[in-house]
């Protein structure tokens, strides 16, 4: 992973945790997640840039464990 990346990652998590929000306790892999259980304003922070060879659109379900389903793949 990008040391950009784990940057973001470790300062994503130092301020969701300031405002009393639970952070995953599982290893992170680089996603992007658009909305999940979204009730409270959404923190700014300055753009992040890291080379990419793909994406793709997943679905999470979260009963009855967390899991993805790939709606989509780019490249």
């Amino acid at each position: 992973m990008p040391r950009v990346a784990a940057k973001l990652q470790h300062a994503l998590g130092l301020a969701l945790r300031s405002r009393g929000l639970a952070i995953e306790t599982r290893r992170w892999r680089p996603h992007v997640t658009l909305a999940r259980r979204a009730n409270v304003e959404a923190p700014q922070f300055a753009p992040v840039v890291w080379p990419l060879h793909g994406h793709v659109l997943a679905e999470s379900r979260l009963r009855p464990r967390t899991a993805y389903e790939v709606i989509a793949g780019f490249e």
